[in-house]
């Protein structure tokens, strides 16, 4: 394939572009420190109690299935049907999370996305986050995810769910708020 020159009214349009929007000096451009999303092994527990609740459906079903005169089939699938609802819900609400709940850190600001159905939330700027805590339950800190829990200089808390190596990230978080905070100061 042959490229296809610019004409002369393109070449105007992109040297005015360029000459109206000089490029910023390196120090001031915003690049992207790390980007992450709702880690899908913090829903384990959930799916820890789907298999416990399904191994009990089924002892349930057996159990009644020898003492009452209800036919076999009657039975069967009303277990099959409620184990198969149980499942879905859970892979259903795993899928959305995984799929919806996504994080930015730049080296400006915090950029958080929390689904479809929800408005989209303010950039959170590094220069406003004066706290970052690490929340995690046994479970959590067991299979490496858990919370961060942001607090702003205006009172706003922001809590970001489902973070790998949730410990990790706060640390780069504190170190990208220092640096920004660093920067921002009259030399």
């Amino acid at each position: 394939m042959v490229p296809v020159p610019p004409t002369p009214g393109e070449e105007r349009a992109a040297s005015a572009v360029e000459a109206a929007a000089p490029p910023a000096p390196i120090s001031e451009q915003e690049v992207e420190i790390w980007w992450g999303g709702y880690a899908g092994r913090t829903m384990l527990p959930a799916f820890t109690l789907c298999g416990l609740l399904t191994i009990s459906i089924l002892l349930i079903a057996h159990l009644v299935w020898q003492e009452e005169s209800l036919t076999d089939a009657v039975i069967s699938h009303f277990a099959m049907y409620l184990i198969v609802a149980l499942w879905a819900a859970v892979v259903s609400r795993w899928a959305y999370l995984t799929v919806t709940i996504g994080y930015r850190l730049t080296t400006r600001q915090l950029l958080v996305e929390m689904g479809f159905a929800h408005p989209a939330r303010p950039a959170i700027p590094l220069e406003h986050i004066h706290a970052v805590r690490v929340e995690q339950n046994p479970w959590e800190r067991w299979v490496g995810v858990g919370r961060l829990r942001l607090e702003t200089d205006n009172g706003r808390v922001e809590v970001l769910p489902g973070i790998l190596t949730p410990a990790a990230v706060a640390a780069e978080v504190l170190r990208q708020v220092e640096a920004r905070k660093t920067a921002a100061l009259p030399h």
